[in-house]
């Protein structure tokens, strides 16, 4: 897959002022952008949909966010602080073979609410996922 290509995009930009005799008048530029991706972004990319394909955000257990977390980890997608917020058991009575919806359980936290960064970093890789599976 060759994302970008060459991604031609043409921004136009038109200031309009009128002149004292109430025409209008304008000025435009159009710009002509490339964006290329590296080969290790693409391999990035491929190991985010990989992992996405494995696990389910919305039904899984924390054993297997605990595989995961690891797997993110394993391959730099993740900081050590985003895997610890990952593995982390849902609470104290977690039994982690019951699988639940944790992108909902995150969405509706209270961290989340109150706008941690580090909550909003979590959703954010959740809703990621989410949308790759």
């Amino acid at each position: 897959m060759q994302i970008g290509q060459l991604a031609q995009t043409d921004n136009v930009y038109q200031t309009l002022a009128k002149n004292t005799s109430g025409a209008m008048s304008g000025t435009v530029s159009a710009k002509n952008e490339q964006v290329e991706i590296s080969s290790a972004g693409k391999n990035a990319q491929a190991k985010w949909q990989d992992i996405a394909s494995k696990y389910n955000v919305n039904n899984i257990s924390t054993n297997e966010r605990v595989e995961m977390a690891a797997q993110l980890r394993e391959n730099n997608l993740i900081s050590s602080e985003q895997h610890m917020k990952l593995v982390a058991p849902s609470s104290m009575n977690d039994d982690f073979t019951t699988k639940a919806n944790y992108l909902a359980d995150v969405q509706g936290s209270s961290e989340v609410a109150q706008g941690s960064p580090a909550a909003l970093k979590l959703l954010s890789i959740l809703e990621h996922l989410n949308e790759l599976s």
